[in-house]
């Protein structure tokens, strides 16, 4: 696991940023879940599968993070488990992967619901499963441009056969694919986040952005700031009020661009300076060989000796 999927991984087991990515993602941004609705559940997924009477054999998956979410209102009680897988590179394989993590937590749920010890254990009448639903976030540099749903990995001919074929759809959060708008929806630092996410690719967009933002990079969580500090590998210091200077970053970065544009600049002015002299050095040595050379073809011309136009060349040199 590399560091930004480390570092994803921390940030979204907060439940502050836990609580906001769903109620972005299944509410349209309505505070729906608060953080104190969730609850931790077991990140790590195992099952033992006995096929043909042969030795069972052991699958186990963790998920990045995985909470148990609460709802009470006024005429029910909503229950439900969301896991998030954080990527920092797009998996193609992604709609398989997940379809397994999703499988996994059902499983498990009828095993505990009826105490049993296998894949096939039956789930008691009137018990009831709680639903689950994996999103994925890309957090990485590029958009998420592979298949989104089973289907469209599968090289299938046949289309009554095909549709006949259980569908599985991936539940992505794509900052690369939102607009400004979209990622205000979000109430946390994930708007931060997120905005550097999309913008990572393109300095100059990058540096307007956290510019027009300064108040908000200037107030970071403590979460958040270690993601970005990862995320963009900034030293990011301390401001006076005991917050984050973000900016101050951004104008480190700023003044480090310049000043090795300055000494770009400075080091093709040398090597265009000796470019120069070899090329003017190259002049003189070609005007020196064709002057020497009609001195040459006139002094033949004029009847004087080999031996005399060698011993003139000789003192010219």
């Amino acid at each position: 696991m590399g560091t930004i999927d480390i570092a994803a991984k921390e940030l979204m087991k907060n439940n502050t940023f836990f609580a906001d990515a769903v109620n972005f993602y299944l509410y349209n941004g309505k505070k729906v879940i608060l953080p104190e609705n969730l609850y931790e559940a077991d990140s790590a997924q195992a099952i033992m599968i006995s096929v043909d009477s042969k030795k069972p054999i052991g699958k186990e998956r963790y998920r990045d993070v995985v909470k148990k979410i609460e709802k009470s209102g006024k005429t029910d009680r909503i229950v439900f488990m969301t896991g998030f897988e954080n990527q920092s590179y797009v998996n193609r394989a992604m709609p398989v992967r997940n379809m397994l993590y999703d499988s996994l937590s059902y499983i498990m749920q009828v095993k505990e619901k009826s105490k049993g010890s296998d894949f096939f254990t039956d789930l008691p009448k009137d018990e009831k499963l709680i639903p689950v639903i994996t999103i994925v976030i890309n957090f990485g540099q590029e958009p998420w441009n592979e298949p989104l749903s089973l289907h469209e990995l599968i090289d299938c001919k046949d289309k009554e056969f095909f549709k006949y074929l259980p569908n599985y759809h991936l539940h992505l959060i794509d900052p690369h694919k939102m607009s400004d708008n979209e990622i205000n929806m979000f109430n946390s630092n994930l708007r931060e986040i997120f905005l550097c996410v999309k913008y990572s690719k393109d300095k100059t967009k990058f540096m307007d952005m956290i510019r027009n933002n300064e108040d908000r990079f200037n107030t970071l969580d403590k979460s958040a700031l270690e993601f970005l500090r990862t995320f963009t590998s900034f030293k990011i210091p301390a401001n006076s009020q005991g917050g984050v200077n973000m900016c101050q970053a951004i104008k480190e970065l700023i003044e480090d661009a310049r000043m090795e544009g300055i000494k770009e600049a400075e080091e093709k002015a040398k090597n265009a300076i000796l470019e120069a002299k070899k090329a003017e050095e190259k002049a003189i040595i070609e005007t020196k060989k064709k002057t020497q050379q009609s001195m040459i073809e006139s002094m033949r011309k004029a009847g004087i000796s080999e031996e005399a136009i060698a011993l003139t060349l000789q003192n010219m040199d």
